[in-house]
């Protein structure tokens, strides 16, 4: 049988309808694969985690920092980067959460880790990241161990009574091993640091833990005095 030259040409153009968008579909099947398995592949670096508790607070608690916390806080703006480097990331605890503080359990707004370090953050240039309640300690956890954090400083500031449990969580889902690095925080403890240093490979790290204190216990018990005094007053 002879296959006439116009009617092959009509054969081919049918096919070539068919053939095409298979063609596509396959190419744009085999990007997806490929920008997903990209996407997947863990991210390698050295992170370093610097844990430290909010500063004194009042005697009724007020869910505040008194003076003496308050020069604390300024004073780490100063201490943290230069003992540990420039954060690029900083975390508290989200101040809507309440606490019952004082001789009447008054609830009060929880602001003591926020404003520890949020002089550090203004003075770093960075926001704090208040996204997690201070029991949200497997929520953050699992936050600080995402590769977008694999190489960076992060400074956080969080309740002493959630920080070992935080801690902990950190150190072991990052190594893949339970890790104690400690049990406690004592509650008459502001000065003591905790720092994690991650070193990532293929989605597990090698953890080296290590703990400091700040040299910030007995400090200034009054507020600081103005820098400027308004020229109306």
């Amino acid at each position: 049988m002879t296959i006439k030259p116009l009617c092959l040409a009509q054969r081919l153009k049918r096919y070539a309808y068919i053939m095409l968008p298979l063609l596509l579909v396959g190419g744009a099947i085999g990007l997806t694969l490929e920008s997903r398995i990209s996407r997947a592949a863990p991210v390698d670096g050295v992170q370093t985690l610097v844990f430290l508790r909010h500063g004194e607070k009042p005697v009724g608690g007020l869910g505040q920092l008194n003076c003496q916390g308050l020069n604390r806080a300024m004073n780490l703006a100063t201490v943290l980067p230069e003992k540990f480097g420039k954060a690029n990331y900083v975390f508290a605890p989200n101040p809507t959460r309440n606490v019952e503080e004082g001789e009447h359990d008054n609830s009060y707004s929880y602001i003591r880790p926020l404003m520890t370090i949020s002089p550090s953050a203004i003075k770093l240039g960075l926001p704090v990241n208040i996204k997690f309640s201070a029991n949200d300690t497997h929520d953050l956890a699992d936050e600080l161990v995402e590769d977008k954090y694999h190489n960076s400083i992060i400074y956080t500031a969080w309740s002493h009574g959630y920080l070992p449990e935080l801690i902990n969580r950190v150190a072991s889902e990052a190594s893949g091993e339970k890790h104690t690095i400690t049990d406690d925080w004592s509650g008459g403890d502001y000065d003591t640091l905790y720092v994690l240093t991650l070193t990532w490979h293929n989605g597990k790290a090698s953890l080296l833990s290590r703990n400091y204190k700040q040299g910030l216990d007995n400090g200034e018990q009054t507020c600081p005095a103005a820098t400027q005094v308004s020229a109306d007053i």
